[in-house]
């Protein structure tokens, strides 16, 4: 059963933006891409290091970790070129009027 987590509102991510929240014991990358709000996990599973850093740039509907260049896919966590050879964890998004909500699933 997923937990469903209010993240913000709509307007806390900006269009062509990523940043890091904070859900539970998690850090989280969430993405507004094209008016469409997308979350992954924000720790890169090569070196378990976080990816977000201030002001990285949105490439398309990917995101590069700072460290080792990694990079994965916002819309569902995939990656797209090494030296992970793992994906990240991706999250469904919903909106509810202004509302951002996450669905996290229970462990």
């Amino acid at each position: 059963m997923a937990e469903l987590i209010k993240i913000g509102i709509v307007s806390d991510f900006e269009g062509g933006t990523i940043q890091a929240v904070d859900v539970l014991d998690e850090r989280v990358l969430v993405a507004n891409i094209n008016g469409e709000i997308f979350a992954i996990s924000d720790n890169c599973p090569h070196a378990d290091l976080p990816m977000f850093e201030d002001g990285i740039l949105l490439e398309g509907c990917e995101v590069e970790c700072p460290w080792h260049g990694s990079r994965f896919n916002l819309q569902d966590g995939k990656c797209l070129q090494g030296p992970s050879t793992e994906d990240v964890d991706s999250y469904h998004v919903t909106l509810d009027g202004n509302d951002v909500y996450l669905h996290r699933e229970e462990l």
